[in-house]
């Protein structure tokens, strides 16, 4: 946030340009009172650099399989399956929240200050599952470290084919 504001200061000379993730344009502004930046207004988009998809890890100790058992085991089990993200209002603490809300689940979110610890940690069993951008897992997937249960988008995603056993 700190950075966009002095970007959006900054003097268009053609030369200063700015790389920002999905949190400072969607989710800051919405999550705060205030933001000196309006994040359509005060930029002008040139490329989209990157596309990641979303996908819902859990540690191969979690009894649900897919999606569908993950429902019946927190419906079976309201508040009592953790999972982390890279803090409160992250993408991952919101993609779980939205989760939550459409499968009418409870769960408890246990926040990190980033997600490399968050990610660690479901790596190890300390917290069963995460919302985690596709990218930083697929390979932690592929080698049955953590197990996919799914991949968000509005499309089939090729990342189906790592999908762990």
């Amino acid at each position: 946030m700190i950075g966009a504001e002095r970007f959006m200061r900054a003097a268009p000379d053609g030369y200063t340009l700015a790389a920002f993730n999905d949190s400072v344009l969607t989710m800051v502004p919405n999550l705060r009172k205030q933001v000196a930046y309006d994040p359509v207004a005060s930029f002008a988009p040139i490329s989209l650099m990157v596309n990641n998809s979303w996908i819902l890890v859990a540690h191969p100790s979690l009894p649900a399989k897919d999606v569908a058992e993950l429902i019946a085991l927190a419906k079976a089990k309201p508040g009592v399956i953790n999972y982390s993200s890279g803090g409160n209002g992250s993408p991952q603490h919101i993609a779980m929240a939205l989760f939550e809300s459409m499968a009418g689940i409870k769960l408890t979110h246990v926040p990190y200050k980033g997600t490399t610890q968050a990610t660690l940690d479901v790596m190890s069993g300390q917290i069963p599952m995460m919302f985690s951008g596709a990218n930083a897992v697929v390979n932690q997937v592929r080698d049955g470290k953590l197990r996919g249960l799914a991949v968000g988008g509005l499309t089939r995603s090729p990342l189906q084919t790592c999908a762990s056993a």
